[in-house]
């Protein structure tokens, strides 16, 4: 065999073009790998479900960004309807799975004394804090400040 045949396709990070994972297919082109995102965050690991890879994506958002269904399918590479049909399949539902990892976020950010409930709302991309509070009674039966107080004791 000639060594343009044996030649292993390599897969590489190319920090030129932000993380993104590319394949040698010889004579030195080389091509972007299929299945894998131009955002970067499916380059850590890929979770088994959709639901697990929506909450790695919450945890790293910009609290500026609006966790919306288009923004979130745009960052896992799928149409709006394929994530939802996706999240159904797993037995959830998107705005689900975001009021479950808004809950747990709260709880462990509301233990740290230091952080105000606005920021902590902010953090958790609501655009203001009342409605953050209003959810968190919904959830828990308590103020924020309430639970904090409790746990903190």
């Amino acid at each position: 065999m000639e060594s343009a045949e044996i030649q292993a396709q390599i897969a590489f990070v190319d920090g030129a073009t932000n993380g993104q994972l590319w394949t040698e297919v010889g004579g030195g082109s080389v091509q972007r790998m299929a299945g894998v995102s131009s955002d970067g965050l499916s380059m850590r690991h890929v979770p088994a479900s959709s639901q697990a890879r929506l909450v790695e994506i919450m945890d790293a958002l910009n609290p500026d960004v609006v966790p919306s269904q288009q923004v979130i399918a745009e960052l896992m590479d799928m149409s709006p309807r394929t994530l939802q049909r996706r999240l159904t399949d797993e037995g959830g539902t998107f705005f689900g799975v975001i009021d479950r990892w808004r809950m747990g976020r709260a709880m462990q950010l509301l233990l740290d004394p230091r952080l105000p409930v606005s920021e902590i709302a902010a953090r958790l991309h609501y655009s203001k804090s009342s409605h953050f509070s209003r959810v968190f009674r919904r959830w828990t039966g308590m103020k924020p400040n309430e639970f904090r107080e409790s746990e903190l004791l």
